[in-house]
């Protein structure tokens, strides 16, 4: 199964009858629990509700090349990543926030041990008018009221020109609405929908309490009066954009290796959505109640080890001991296929 641990250490820690050797995953080694270090180691626009966006302006005959030989998998630390944020939540003409306070442990964890070694290839992502000027990605300078459609859209063309027609590979980290970003792209490219890349090469995502079949918290945005805004309507259970969507993983050229993670302690999105929301997914982990794994601190905790359940198709197990919910997003993205 694919190594969701990390750490230097060579000790070798059981749970639950499941014992691994908490080695970095790039060591090569490939325990079987989810065990984690005790130590700290452009253009397009929605129409309508915003389910489907075009792009007239796209030059003619940017696709008519041949599709470069898809990438060979590989277990590696070298693929760009990108760090997808989720919504503003604040009501502003220029919504934004920090990407580096967004991202903080992970962003530095990613460059502290050797992944992506041009640092122009973690690439955090921003779309928000507002975002701070270390939202080093900007796919649109939009609000609240864009479409997830839109940015889906924008975020395939910026990997397919940066990455896919080289014919290199990439990797994406989401969280929260950052994850239905990621699977829009996908999902328009996939289905050959005007305006998007004929193709985009996307290994592995990982996404971290994103909402893949709403949100009630979405509801309960979309019902008041400062929070009507699209992007909330959008991630409602039943919303004309979760329909669009569809309930299937999607996937890039030469396939995408998807993991999904959640966890008890989020208000905003329960596992229900952020791990069982998606069918065609090989890897789920959940995070037990009680841990202090809120919507806004899932995504950068990092240390530690914490009580979990994961599945890797072949049905739920349980540690005590497992990987913290960034660092087995590290890990999701180091393994190409196999756990």
């Amino acid at each position: 199964m694919r190594n969701i641990i990390s750490g230097a250490s060579a000790a070798v820690l059981a749970a639950g009858g499941i014992a691994a050797a908490a080695n970095d995953p790039s060591s090569g080694e490939r325990p079987v629990g989810l065990i984690s270090k005790a130590a700290p180691a452009a253009g397009g626009a929605a129409q309508g509700n915003g389910v489907f966006t075009a792009a007239p302006d796209m030059a003619k005959g940017a696709h008519k090349k041949p599709v470069p030989a898809t990438p060979v998998k590989t277990n590696s630390k070298d693929k760009p990543v990108y760090l997808i944020k989720g919504l503003d939540p604040w009501p502003s003409p220029t919504p934004g926030v920090s990407c580096r306070n967004y991202w903080g442990p992970l962003l530095d964890a990613l460059g502290n041990e050797g992944w992506a070694t041009n640092n122009g290839d973690r690439r955090m992502v921003g779309f928000y008018a507002g975002d701070h000027i270390d939202c080093d990605t900007r796919i649109a300078e939009g609000d609240q009221n864009t479409a997830i459609t839109t940015l889906g859209l924008k975020l395939a063309r910026h990997i397919h020109d940066n990455y896919s027609k080289k014919g290199q590979s990439v990797d994406i980290v989401a969280h929260s609405m950052g994850g239905l970003i990621a699977r829009s792209a996908l999902t328009g490219v996939q289905r050959g929908l005007p305006g998007y890349p004929k193709y985009l090469f996307v290994e592995d995502v990982v996404t971290i309490s994103t909402p893949h079949a709403g949100s009630d918290s979405a509801t309960w945005c979309a019902g008041t009066v400062l929070y009507s805004v699209r992007q909330c309507r959008q991630m409602k259970p039943g919303s004309g954009f979760m329909r669009w969507l569809g309930n299937s993983a999607p996937q890039g050229q030469g396939g995408t290796d998807w993991t999904l993670i959640g966890g008890y302690d989020d208000a905003q999105v329960s596992p229900r959505s952020s791990v069982d929301g998606m069918h065609g997914v090989k890897h789920r982990v959940r995070y037990e109640s009680g841990q202090g794994l809120g919507h806004s601190t899932i995504n950068i905790t990092l240390k530690g080890t914490y009580r979990q359940q994961y599945d890797n198709g072949s049905g739920w197990k349980t540690v005590r001991n497992g990987a913290a919910p960034a660092r087995a997003a590290m890990n999701a993205l180091y393994w190409s296929r196999a756990w």
